[in-house]
């Protein structure tokens, strides 16, 4: 499915994961695959620079967020997050900023065969979801791999941390995987990854500063 392997959680899941990821994970359990790389995407993958959070109250904007002050922000009586510009191809495409080494780290993944690599968003539907995978496959990731997968945890209606949990916690469960390893620039994010290792399952993370990619 070429172009294509974005998740999609529609509205009243109730927490259960779609089954599309978890049947393509069993789909190439005939590989050597058990080794699980995930990877966030802004701030991580890319810079986005001119995409940006906005807060707002009784329908009113009343504050703009980048990237990354949204990540140690907190709502006030009455406030909710927009995160418009997120879904926004144009947008994206357009003038997220490539972080290079954190792209060929990502690259190197996907090349192993023995890893299966999720990009996973907090980020929700994109109104146009070939352009947004284009934009990967000009800094040299595959993105018509069968070991790759976009995950967007945005439609879950959940917390940032918590929507991630919930889907890593349900590829996990395939017992598909030994080890594993998350890089974020949230460190609520790689404490929810973490949390979820066992003697079955070893895992590790990587935290983005700056565009740096330092041990967590």
């Amino acid at each position: 499915m070429r172009l294509g392997r974005i998740e999609r959680f529609p509205n009243g899941i109730n927490r259960v994961m779609d089954r599309n990821l978890i049947n393509l994970i069993n789909k190439i359990n005939p590989l050597p695959v058990n080794h699980l790389s995930v990877w966030d995407i802004d701030d991580t993958l890319f810079l986005s620079p001119k995409t940006s959070v906005y807060v707002t109250k009784n329908g009113k904007i009343v504050k703009k967020l980048s990237t990354e002050e949204f990540n140690g922000s907190r709502l006030k009586g009455g406030e909710k997050f927009d995160f418009f510009e997120f879904k926004d191809s144009n947008l994206f495409f357009n003038t997220a900023k490539p972080l290079s080494a954190n792209l060929m780290k990502a690259k190197n993944a996907l090349q192993s065969r023995n890893t299966f690599v999720i990009v996973l968003t907090a980020r929700s539907d994109f109104n146009d979801k070939n352009k947004f995978l284009r934009k990967f496959e000009t800094y040299g990731l595959d993105m018509s791999k069968p070991n790759i997968h976009v995950v967007r945890s945005g439609n879950l209606g959940m917390g940032t941390a918590e929507g991630k949990k919930e889907v890593l916690k349900n590829v996990l469960d395939t017992k598909k995987f030994r080890t594993g390893d998350m890089y974020d620039d949230d460190s609520r994010n790689l404490d929810a990854f973490l949390s979820l290792g066992s003697r079955d399952v070893k895992l590790s993370a990587y935290i983005v500063r700056e565009g740096h990619i330092y041990p967590y």
